[in-house]
């Protein structure tokens, strides 16, 4: 019997801000620039988000390899550019998780 290997997207956790919606932010970000779909994007992190920090961290490394070198080049023109993709894709993350609408 074969086993299916997950998706995975060219993203170095090590050395990434460890919040958790930073975490899936840049796990998001990564995914779109590599282009999957918003359904895969968000079943993984309904995944990631169904259980503690451990089972996020699991779930996401199971999703990630180390990029290559030119993996990260040319996706940002400027600075600005990113920081406005980034805080887009951390906003997307916090609308979508289901666990802040538990605590309300």
């Amino acid at each position: 019997m074969s086993t299916v290997e997950p998706k995975k997207v060219s993203l170095s956790l090590v050395g990434l801000n460890a919040n958790a919606l930073n975490l899936l932010a840049e796990f998001q970000r990564q995914a779109r620039k590599d282009g999957w779909l918003q359904a895969e994007i968000n079943e993984v992190i309904e995944e990631a988000t169904s259980g503690d920090y451990d089972h996020l961290l699991q779930t996401l490394i199971a999703h990630c390899e180390e990029p290559t070198e030119s993996a990260n080049d040319g996706f940002f023109d400027d600075e600005d550019d990113e920081e406005d993709q980034e805080e887009e894709d951390y906003e997307d993350v916090i609308e979508h998780n289901s666990w802040e609408e538990e605590d309300e």
